[in-house]
């Protein structure tokens, strides 16, 4: 029988010293870049509607900012990442009374934000960053001030990722701290142990955070 890759990393000795396998990705999350790709959907469900932002409708199991604020109330029922139906049951939603607006990470494809890909239920600590739907410690504090962007689970850079001249200057091992100390959670040497140390999936309610995690929105 094959053996999957995380079993065989997960075996004693198999990662470098130092080293972890980072958290697995939302189920949520994983059905959204399969259906980019045009693959089969294993959304599921979150039963915790309050886990997204006031602005924010949970959809398939993701946050993204509300059809009625992105559409002024005028179609306020979402139907897709990329579409709002102007009418108030699902059944009633024909391509006559939706309006479009097609994008990856942009138009009605966005969380809260109204900038950034839609989200994985939840929040992190006032400390943490939340970076491809995982919560880190913030870059900020970890090179105290220094490289503040975080640019993967273990990078972080002086410079913000917005051009190809950015990501050039992100390269530069001078302007970026690297290592598995950047890959951790807030409560990394705390002496805590009620608050995360490693990378984690954001709390999506109360009765998640096993300690008085304070929650950023």
């Amino acid at each position: 029988n094959a053996v999957g890759l995380d079993n065989v990393w997960a075996q004693p000795g198999a990662m470098p010293d130092g080293t972890h396998m980072p958290p697995a990705q939302q189920p949520a999350l994983d059905s959204y870049f399969k259906q980019m790709m045009g693959l089969p959907s294993t959304a599921v469900p979150v039963s915790d509607a309050n886990a997204c932002h006031g602005n924010e409708e949970l959809f398939q199991g993701l946050c993204y900012k509300s059809c009625k604020e992105l559409t002024n109330g005028t179609f306020p029922l979402r139907t897709s990442s990329w579409t709002c139906c102007q009418a108030g049951k699902l059944e009633e939603c024909y391509v006559s009374n939706q309006k479009k607006n097609f994008g990856l990470c942009s138009g009605y494809d966005v969380e809260g934000d109204g900038k950034s890909c839609p989200r994985g239920p939840g929040v992190c600590a006032e400390n943490e960053e939340k970076f491809l739907g995982t919560c880190f410690e913030k870059c900020s504090i970890l090179t105290n001030g220094t490289q503040p962007f975080r640019t993967s689970a273990l990078t972080c850079c002086h410079t913000k990722l917005t051009s190809f001249s950015s990501l050039v200057d992100c390269l530069n091992p001078s302007k970026v701290t690297a290592g598995s100390k950047i890959n951790v959670g807030g409560g990394a040497g705390d002496g805590d142990p009620t608050t995360p140390g490693s990378a984690h999936q954001p709390v999506t309610s109360p009765q998640q955070a096993t300690g008085a995690v304070p929650v950023a929105n």
